[in-house]
């Protein structure tokens, strides 16, 4: 993560986690520490996951980032209306923000046409908002050019942010603030197969914090609503 970011992370304590390690081992450190940093790649990060009440209520229950990044992110939300690409759009309209990943690029998921299939069905069956924000990194010309055509609300996306914030945020700052805008907002719509979503939807459930949807992979499913039940 610090080699691909260019980035240096300060640790005052380390440990180094083997097979044998146990939650709870985990766990009674994270009490003694003030932030962590969890590292880790899908596959252990699905594992994980599995026995949520055991493994994920005492991590994401009280997770949370720094006051600094809370309220630069609280920010940043009341800058969205004055970002969308709609320009006419009366900005006193947009009262409710939906985030949604769409993990295209790196890694690629679902087809760009099927995530806007999904946020139209959200759309059609009653997810009330107003305007949307995109999380996603790798949007081209042509990934803008077919959102905009398709897409029936206004929009930003995380180049419009980058591009407001720039002077302030590198680019693993910005990813860390955006996953806390997708915290704040009132409905996210994750990625499925993307522990950057997985991440939001714990906290987000486990802390009541809004209404969180999980995209179908499936042509004719609908994204799930999220509950600390399912």
């Amino acid at each position: 993560t610090q080699e691909y970011y260019n980035t240096r992370i300060h640790f005052h304590q380390h440990m180094n986690l083997s097979r044998n390690v146990t939650m709870n081992n985990i766990v009674s450190t994270l009490t003694n520490c003030s932030s962590v940093l969890l590292h880790v790649g899908f596959g252990p990060f699905f594992t994980f996951f599995r026995k949520w009440q055991d493994n994920v209520g005492p991590v994401f229950q009280h997770l949370s980032r720094t006051a600094l990044i809370q309220r630069t992110a609280f920010q940043i939300m009341n800058q969205l209306p004055n970002l969308v690409t709609n320009k006419n759009t009366v900005k006193e309209n947009l009262t409710t923000l939906a985030v949604v990943h769409i993990r295209i690029g790196d890694h690629v998921v679902m087809s760009l046409s099927s995530y806007i299939t999904q946020i139209l069905r959200s759309i059609r069956f009653g997810k009330r908002f107003t305007h949307l924000h995109i999380m996603s990194p790798y949007l081209n010309e042509s990934h803008i050019k077919e959102l905009r055509a398709c897409l029936p609300i206004p929009f930003t996306i995380s180049e419009h942010i980058l591009k407001h914030s720039q002077f302030l945020l590198d680019d693993f700052l910005f990813d860390v603030i955006e996953q806390e805008v997708a915290y704040q907002a009132p409905i996210f719509l994750a990625s499925p197969w993307s522990s950057f979503s997985a991440t939001v939807i714990m906290q987000k459930v486990l802390q009541d914090q809004g209404t969180t949807y999980v995209m179908s992979r499936e042509r004719r499913r609908y994204p799930v609503l999220i509950t600390k039940r399912n």
